[in-house]
């Protein structure tokens, strides 16, 4: 009874505080025409105050990126004034970009005092790489009566790491094949403390680099939108990515944390279009078949999350809870193959993977479909119809809702399937389900689609 209560409260909940029109502030690029139309027609659809349009002049050309400068001066400046200035406080808890406004932001500068720091850390850094290599040599002759000199060059740092374990072990072994015990005691636990001290090594070098790449301004790349979900935070690292504080939180609570969507696609029509489409699919309910592609991968056993397996077990999981949670027809290709073209009628949603900027024209999406597939750089092209990136061409096609990153996200940067679907199906606005699940802000994803729409399976 207790458990029923509980769902029923977390329901009531969620109605009671789901995202309000008035809580969208909606940004468009002054210099572009269509932009400012695709923001009014958003408005007058949605019954968002015509005051909450923000237009930004950005350029009168459809670029894709704009620079970490013209970012941090133009738009993000622009955007936390009006936020903090304009509004009462919490009052705007999403943004809305759309068609028009960049979707990128480059690089950011090398850090203050790097050309000091850096060659400071690189010396350390050449010092603690000779101690692990010479680490790595006696860790070789451990069980050995004499060293075996081998000719191959040295392998990479990370090629090493991922075989350590394995290194370690052998040694163990081969220790273990000796005649004298005396020697196999003493020679075990010198293994011990050399492996302690290897491992200590690895660390310390993983560490390093990372600072020495902070200080050179390596991967501070990232979606306008994901960079402008943290556009009220105070100075904050750059460096890949920061953990999305809305995530597996209660969205009612005051939080500094945009949720932010995207309404774009390769042209200011396929953009408005999403908007129809959504409130359509509202009204006359989401019907249609369910697809999702895996890869047949063998997912038994502890799986790291941030393994492809891991993620494949996770659409196995997937097709289970659409099986049990929904009356849709769902078909499920669990091989290294993606469905063929045009063998998906009547798609709904859509999840699969992994065909990296290449494109299966497989589906005749229905209206109001959602789904993305999960590979690198799906996001970028936008704009471009000809574009084989999936989110284009999906856009091209005729989703409704979709998500990808606009370089290497790397894959645990993904929201997982059944924890993004799930949300939906839990009710949870498009914008909310995402935030949800999402791991990551300050990085590579972009969310494309009305963030108010909520899905409503026949």
């Amino acid at each position: 009874m207790k458990k029923y209560f509980s769902i029923i409260i977390a329901v009531f909940a969620s109605q009671l505080f789901a995202l309000e029109p008035s809580q969208i502030l909606i940004i468009a690029n002054a210099d572009v025409n269509e932009s400012v139309q695709v923001a009014e027609y958003y408005c007058q659809k949605r019954a968002v105050p015509l005051t909450n349009i923000l237009k930004i002049p950005l350029g009168k050309t459809l670029s894709e990126q704009m620079s970490r400068k013209a970012y941090d001066h133009v738009l993000a400046s622009a955007v936390r004034k009006e936020i903090q200035e304009s509004r009462k406080p919490y009052e705007i808890k999403c943004l809305l970009t759309v068609y028009g406004v960049p979707i990128k932001v480059g690089s950011a500068d090398a850090l203050k005092d790097s050309e000091k720091i850096i060659p400071q850390l690189t010396e350390v850094l050449t010092e603690k790489n000779k101690n692990f290599d010479a680490a790595l040599d006696r860790l070789a002759t451990f069980g050995r009566a004499e060293m075996v000199v081998s000719n191959q060059p040295r392998e990479k740092f990370e090629d090493v790491i991922k075989s350590l374990n394995e290194k370690i072990k052998q040694a163990e072994k081969r220790i273990q094949y000796l005649d004298n015990a005396n020697e196999r005691t003493k020679q075990l636990a010198q293994l011990s403390e050399l492996s302690k001290n290897i491992i200590e090594l690895a660390n310390s070098i993983s560490r390093i680099k990372t600072e020495i790449d902070k200080y050179k301004g390596v991967e501070t790349f990232a979606s306008i939108d994901s960079e402008l979900s943290m556009v009220l935070f105070d100075n904050y690292d750059l460096y890949r990515w920061q953990e999305n504080e809305l995530k597996d939180s209660i969205l009612l609570l005051p939080s500094k944390t945009l949720m932010v969507a995207r309404l774009d696609g390769p042209s200011e029509k396929i953009a408005s279009r999403l908007i129809d489409k959504a409130i359509a699919s509202e009204k006359n309910g989401l019907s249609g078949n369910a697809y999702i592609d895996a890869r047949g991968m063998n997912i038994s056993g502890q799986l790291s999350k941030y393994s492809y397996e891991f993620y494949d077990k996770n659409l196995n999981t997937f097709h289970d809870m659409l099986k049990n949670r929904t009356a849709m027809n769902v078909i499920f290709e669990n091989t290294s193959s993606l469905f063929a073209p045009n063998s998906c009628p009547n798609t709904a949603i859509y999840c699969g993977w992994y065909s990296v900027k290449k494109y299966i024209d497989s589906f005749e999406f229905a209206s109001g479909a959602i789904g993305y597939h999960i590979a690198s750089f799906e996001a970028m092209d936008l704009r471009n119809a000809s574009s084989s990136n999936w989110c284009p061409s999906m856009l091209t096609h005729g989703i409704t809702a979709t998500l990808g990153p606009v370089n290497e996200p790397y894959l645990h940067s993904f929201p997982l399937p059944t924890d993004f679907f799930g949300e939906l199906l839990d009710g949870k606005c498009l914008v909310e389900a995402y935030f949800r699940t999402n791991p990551y802000n300050s990085w590579q994803l972009v969310l494309i689609g009305d963030p108010l729409y909520k899905i409503k399976i026949k």
